[in-house]
């Protein structure tokens, strides 16, 4: 399979995950259990099954894609959730939000490239 480091989704995918950190670290301690927790889970689940998946076959690899991409649409309603609260600044939200589109979107491309 493919090295996962060459992928564009996954340096997306990475870059989208040092951006909900900076978020998450800035949410006030009463969402340490909730909200944080959630949006930490979301956003490495998306990262990691990429790389988890791009060892497997063509078909795991399928399967971890989509894992990913369902993890995107969560993320997406949890900063949603951020957003709606204002618990950061509609800046951040801005880019937080488009990038997880592209990511989104990226996973979607790759995942239907490789099902070719």
């Amino acid at each position: 399979m493919t090295d996962y480091h060459d992928l564009k989704a996954w340096k997306e995918a990475f870059r989208l995950s040092a951006l909900v950190h900076e978020i998450v670290n800035n949410l006030p301690r009463s969402e340490d259990w909730a909200l944080k927790s959630q949006l930490n889970k979301s956003v490495l689940s998306i990262v990691s099954n990429i790389v988890e998946g791009s060892k497997k076959s063509v078909k795991g690899f399928i399967n971890y894609l989509t894992i990913a991409h369902a993890s995107t649409a969560e993320l997406e309603t949890q900063l949603y959730i951020v957003e709606t609260l204002q618990l950061a600044s509609p800046e951040r939200m801005s880019a937080a939000l488009d990038k997880t589109d592209h990511v989104s979107r990226l996973i979607f491309l790759l995942r239907r490239g490789i099902s070719k």
